[in-house]
């Protein structure tokens, strides 16, 4: 029996939505849009956040770290890791890797560069991954000699051919064998950041440093019963010995290795979580509420006077309120249903899209944001709650019909429970829309903020290049003479206004940092002693256009005389000198004792990041003992006198004149680099703006229907004002003023629950608090004009009804 009034509701439900098209498509386009949204959202906080390594009990792996007053996780000495692997009653294995990008790939003939992870030979035994192809587990003798592709690699390059064991690879120089394919699924220890393949090598044994294991991460496997803090405290002499026999001054071990930190590896490791976790959750809330919009407006559009008229008359015949209820579910169902459907297919678009877009010029995304059965099970809960919030409350305020008066009369009492729910759907509705609105607004003005910031240099006519001057393993006095005739010839090149050498260019994320004290002062403590160095060829700061405040530039002929020159940032000068004049006073390194007289003050500029603090800055020369700033990686800057893009092809014709073997690993202008380093910030805010455009659309289309239901329900009102002398002028008010009063209500109500749901936002802005007046002036106004466009039409149409055919229908 159920079964078959089952597909009566059904078969009843598509043919009510098929008399009524227009809104059926609307309805389900609105909820394909908020299914969708949610559904992509979900697929890809999912493996970010949610899903575990596929390798054997993962929650058994814990990253081991020494923390201290400057950082909190970090790679480890390779004799720490040798003391970490000694058997012991907390891990019953530890393994160790280091991401690397390899620049200098030969597979097939064909050169390029590929993600890898240089591994302990332990690393895969110890997650307990089996191989698809080949072998995981290695000879001694076989370390540094063979190669383990992943998957996605093999495929693409191999097309899955298993003859592809056996091959060799040019890796760096050094042929690497394939002995083996890892399974499809398994990424590597870092969540989306794939490794292209593994090179197993032994503790400090590599040819070049870049794949050999000095510094590592540290992933151990607990034993079954040992908790995190039970293996912190079974760790503490074994981290005492490491300290101890450790090579790391005693200032840097109580920055960096002052007490050890276990942290859970069952999910990986990512810096995209760290990056892109909370602004992903914001996204979420935000989607979330769009659907909530979207289903309040659909609840207000549903059911108007003529399904009003309907049901009255079912229920007249006999129809209980439970079956009209059950119907009008159905409806609901149907929509959700192709709703639910249609959003799926969009999810997969959408969320292969925006893997896409969180890859930058540094890092390719890999995610496998896929329709997995969690996240097709977070699709069908967002389903079954729209159906519910589109259905049910209209469904249950329509049946309060009374049939003494409903069946003489169509016209709908003004304080009725259908009026009443129509305008609270309305005012949520608004309210919803303005957390969403706010939420965009203070993202769009924090991102203003940080692209009309002061950098502290010139970002116009500026071009930097990154160059890795050691592919091929050279001597230092061969770099150092390759940058010599670089630094010479660039100047020489037509078009250049200034060039300069540098060990990292500006917003790289690159740091090199050393602990330093005025002379003759006591030593800081923590990290007050910490400051960031860059290694510089004199003409740095004129290229770059960073004021020089005090004393003077870097020249070749002070290099010559004198290794122990510095120059500071107005920063630094503050924090140690005060007010005084810093220039021809020295600074004294903690490591080394050596002894760096000042010879000029530069402006502050960014350094990391845009939204760092103002960080303390030491310049010297570079290729001077007792620092080596450049022996492997630097970074050409250019100041173009004209056209900048005429350099971009100039120069790295240049530098493969010099040496043809030498990799850039990126070109770009200052400005790029400024807009590279906001690419999340503007994601987000992209993002977060345009769910909220789709918001405001859908409030006003609501604002729209509840006024224009107001108006067919009060149509013979309308008649007798105007039959007794009523103006439309005053008509258009009654509407548009009622209309008002309800987004004014919904208004208060959103821009209260905005100051207190924002403060997620808090570590997302810059330059911008969470109650920023602009934003919300900004955001009120456009919410009202926008109101009051929606409210305008409906009531225009009040004000045209004429009275003797009003009266006459009614």
């Amino acid at each position: 029996m159920m079964p078959e009034k089952l597909l009566q509701d059904l078969i009843y439900g598509a043919r009510m939505l098929r008399k009524n098209p227009g809104f059926a498509t609307v309805a389900v386009l609105i909820l394909t849009l908020g299914i969708g949204a949610n559904t992509a959202i979900f697929s890809i906080l999912d493996p970010l956040l949610l899903r575990s390594l596929p390798v054997s009990r993962p929650d058994e792996l814990v990253r081991v770290d020494a923390a201290g007053s400057m950082r909190d996780v970090g790679a480890w000495e390779d004799i720490a890791y040798a003391r970490l692997r000694e058997p012991s009653p907390v891990f019953s294995g530890v393994l160790a890797f280091i991401p690397a990008q390899l620049n200098d790939v030969v597979l097939n003939g064909r050169s390029g560069s590929a993600e890898s992870e240089i591994i302990s030979e332990n690393y895969f035994s110890v997650l307990g991954v089996q191989p698809f192809v080949g072998k995981l587990i290695f000879q001694k003798e076989e370390l540094g000699n063979v190669v383990v592709l992943s998957f996605d690699y093999w495929q693409r390059e191999f097309n899955g051919d298993n003859a592809a064991l056996g091959k060799t690879i040019l890796v760096q120089g050094t042929q690497r064998t394939i002995v083996g394919i890892a399974p499809p699924g398994f990424f590597g220890m870092r969540v989306g950041e794939a490794a292209d393949f593994y090179l197993p090598t032994a503790a400090t044994t590599g040819k070049h440093k870049s794949l050999s294991l000095n510094w590592v991460m540290v992933i151990g496997r607990l034993e079954a019963g040992v908790t995190s803090a039970q293996a912190i405290s079974a760790l503490q002499p074994v981290f005492s010995q490491i300290k101890a026999e450790s090579n790391i001054p005693a200032i840097e071990q109580a920055q960096d290795m002052d007490h050890l930190v276990l942290t859970s590896a069952a999910r990986g490791l990512s810096s995209l979580r760290h990056s892109f976790s909370l602004p992903a959750r914001i996204l979420m809330c935000v989607v979330g509420l769009v659907l909530l919009i979207a289903c309040s407006n659909i609840a207000n559009l549903a059911h108007g006077a003529a399904r009003r008229r309907e049901i009255t008359v079912r229920i007249a015949l006999g129809s209980t309120p439970m079956r009209v209820v059950r119907q009008l579910l159905t409806e609901s169902a149907i929509l959700g249903i192709a709703g639910a459907f249609s959003g799926l297919l969009l999810a997969h678009w959408c969320s292969r899209l925006l893997v896409a877009s969180l890859s930058d010029f540094q890092t390719h995304v890999v995610l496998a944001a896929n329709l997995n059965v969690r996240v097709l099970f977070f699709s069908l809960a967002t389903t079954v709650a729209a159906v519910l919030l589109c259905g049910l409350a209209p469904a249950l305020s329509v049946t309060r019909v009374d049939l003494s008066r409903d069946i003489k009369t169509y016209a709908e009492p003004k304080n009725s429970a259908r009026a009443k729910l129509g305008s609270g759907l309305l005012a949520a509705q608004i309210a919803l829309a303005v957390i969403v609105l706010v939420a965009s607004g203070l993202l769009l003005h924090s991102l203003f903020k940080l692209e009309t910031l002061d950098v502290g240099f010139d970002r116009s006519h500026v071009i930097a290049i990154d160059i890795d001057g050691d592919a091929k393993g050279r001597t230092r006095q061969q770099v150092q003479d390759f940058y010599e005739q670089l630094f010479e010839r660039a100047h020489a090149l037509p078009g250049v206004r200034s060039a300069t050498l540098s060990n990292f260019a500006p917003l790289s994320g690159g740091q090199m940092g050393i602990n330093v004290k005025a002379e003759g002062a006591a030593e800081p403590s923590g990290k007050d002693s910490y400051v960031c160095l860059i290694g510089v060829r004199p003409g740095y700061f004129s290229t770059l256009g960073i004021d020089l405040l005090q004393g003077s530039d870097f020249s070749l002929q002070s290099i010559s005389r004198t290794h122990q020159l510095a120059i500071i940032n107005r920063s630094l000068a503050r924090h140690y000198f005060g007010d005084q004049n810093p220039v021809g006073k020295r600074l004294q390194t903690i490591e080394g004792n050596h002894m760096l007289q000042i010879i000029g003050v530069v402006a502050d500029s960014k350094y990391n990041n845009m939204r760092e603090d103002v960080t303390d800055v030491l310049y010297i020369p570079n290729f001077t003992k007792p620092f080596t700033m450049m022996a492997n990686q630097s970074t050409l800057s250019v100041r173009a006198a004209g056209n900048v893009a005429a350099l971009r092809d100039e120069l790295p014709a240049l530098i493969h004149s010099l040496d043809g073997s030498v990799h850039i690993s990126r070109i770009a202008t200052l400005r790029e680099r400024i807009d590279d380093s906001l690419h999340y910030d503007r994601l987000i805010a992209a993002l977060c703006g345009m769910f909220s455009l789709a918001a405001l659309a859908l409030t006003c289309v609501g604002i729209y229907g509840v006024l224009s239901f107001s108006v067919a329900r009060r149509t013979a009102e309308i008649g007798i004002r105007m039959a007794l002398g009523a103006e439309p002028r005053n008509i258009f008010r009654l509407f548009v003023g009622g209309g008002m009063r309800l987004v004014m209500a919904g208004l208060a109500a959103g821009l209260v629950l905005s100051v207190a749901s924002t403060s997620l936002l808090k570590s997302m802005l810059f330059g911008v608090g969470r109650g920023d007046p602009i934003t919300y002036i900004a955001i009120s106004l456009l919410l009202i004009v926008s109101a009051l466009f929606a409210c305008y039409l409906p009531a225009r149409r009040a004000t045209r009804v004429d009275p003797l055919v009003a009266l006459r229908n009614e």
